[in-house]
């Protein structure tokens, strides 16, 4: 019984020596759509998704997910009995093991 006690005390201790990692939401600089139009409100958000999520394909596989965008905007206006769109946002992916070098994003500074 007590090599079991030893053997699980040496275990949580080097454990608890090595370093910890976490998931981080690695972004890059900010890019848009092109202005993407339709007939109603929802197809020009759509159609302005996409344009961004193919931009963003540009940074590599899972920088596309619109959803983990960071700084993003969608700005939508009329025009005539249409609607025109645009994307704006930081593409971004969670990386699950960032490296040295990583930089991690800093909170914005309110008023």
């Amino acid at each position: 019984m007590g090599w079991v006690r030893l053997s699980l005390v040496v275990l949580f201790a080097a454990a608890a020596m090595s370093p910890a990692t976490a998931a981080v939401r690695e972004c890059r600089d900010i890019i848009s759509s092109e202005i993407a139009a339709g007939d109603t409100e929802l197809n020009a958000k759509i159609k302005a998704i996409e344009q961004w999520q193919t931009g963003a394909l540009k940074f590599g596989q899972g920088f596309n997910a619109w959803r983990l965008a960071y700084d993003k905007s969608l700005q939508c206006y009329p025009k005539g009995s249409a609607f025109e769109c645009v994307a704006i946002g930081r593409p971004c992916m969670i990386n699950q093991t960032p490296g040295k070098g990583f930089e991690p994003l800093r909170p914005k500074v309110g008023i």
